[in-house]
């Protein structure tokens, strides 16, 4: 009886040790210009357990690729305090990071917005992932 315990104790254990806290993802589908644009992505937890400073920002489609598209993410309550300031391209098919302007708080809710690289353009779609 010991010995099943025992066992399965270690089994338990080895199977939590195993289990890796992720940062949240959620999918994006922006758009960009046009008459009623929307650029801003939902809502993400940035991971509570890590201490990664940066976000990333993986772009599946773009209606018009030859458009450059900037990603920045941003602090839900404090975004004029918690920012990329550079951000990064959404870039169809890679995955991309930017780095924050300073330490961020963990734990806490981050969305990503979408800009023109030279400030303006045409309408564009584009959808992906953003982890913040």
């Amino acid at each position: 009886m010991k010995k099943k315990i025992f066992a399965i104790l270690t089994i338990i254990g080895l199977l939590t040790m195993s289990m890796t806290v992720m940062a949240q993802t959620v999918s994006f589908n922006i758009t960009m210009g046009g008459s009623s644009p929307d650029p801003i992505s939902k809502r993400a937890e940035k991971n509570p357990y890590d201490q990664d400073n940066y976000f990333y920002v993986t772009g599946y489609s773009s209606s018009d690729s030859s458009t450059l598209i900037i990603a920045k993410s941003k602090h839900l309550y404090k975004p004029n305090q918690y920012y990329t300031p550079y951000g990064t391209m959404i870039i169809v098919g890679a995955t991309q990071s930017a780095a924050y302007n300073t330490t961020v708080p963990h734990g806490e809710l981050y969305y990503m917005e979408g800009e023109y690289l030279n400030g303006y353009g045409p309408r564009v779609q584009l959808t992906g992932a953003y982890t913040p």
